[in-house]
């Protein structure tokens, strides 16, 4: 399967489905950074909505990072940092952390309180990174 990521870029990236040899497959979000140097993907291989996100290097065909539990990401403006979802234990978007490339070391920005029903999210506009919560109704 190949999907193209942005047509101004001309590039197309193989994205697993074949090569892996998934029953399932199914990605999420999928986004150059900022500089157009990387590409970063989410992708579901079970379809429990187990998302993993990816970041391979554009040039090199490389993945610059291990595999990362998240739901959703955003890049930072300077095409290096990620802001990207994590999840709790029972698999509901629960925390906002951050992660540079070519740093090991990932951080927690933001985590929703114990309850079931809130929900976080990250989106970027412009240059601004925004984390948002939701509380979902009973």
């Amino acid at each position: 399967m190949l999907q193209e990521v942005s047509p101004c870029l001309n590039v197309t990236v193989y994205l697993r489905k074949q090569e892996g040899g998934f029953d399932y497959y199914a990605t999420g979000k999928v986004q150059t950074s900022p500089d157009h140097k990387l590409l970063a993907w989410t992708e579901d291989t079970t379809g429990a909505e187990n998302y993993k996100l990816r970041v391979k290097d554009i040039a090199k065909g490389t993945e610059v990072v291990e595999p990362l539990s998240a739901t959703s990401f955003a890049w930072a403006s300077n095409s290096l940092t990620l802001f990207y979802v994590g999840t709790d234990l029972f698999g509901r978007p629960s925390k906002v952390q951050r992660r540079t490339i070519g740093d090991d070391d990932e951080e927690t920005v933001y985590e929703a309180s114990s309850s079931p029903r809130e929900l976080v999210g990250v989106i970027e506009k412009n240059d601004f990174i925004f984390i948002h919560k939701d509380s979902a109704k009973q």
